[in-house]
């Protein structure tokens, strides 16, 4: 017998108060957080206005999270 392989496919978290999969962006994340590398301003605006639940990639939160530590140093 051969075992069999199991394929875990990545599925967006569903909002159960409306039945809609929030909208996904990661190339708007990815320019979030270009312009928070390379501007000051933009980083230290963006660190007040966004959370890191906001971010759908896990290592786009994490680089977020670890810019907004750097300001908070």
């Amino acid at each position: 017998m051969s075992k069999k392989e199991t394929v875990k496919i990545s599925r967006p978290v569903i909002n159960l108060d409306y039945g809609k999969i929030p909208p996904i962006a990661i190339d708007l994340e990815e320019a979030v957080l270009g312009a928070m590398m390379l501007e000051k301003e933009a980083a230290l605006t963006q660190s007040v206005l966004l959370k890191v639940e906001y971010f759908y990639k896990d290592s786009h939160k994490k680089i977020f999270q670890a810019i907004k530590n750097l300001i908070e140093k």
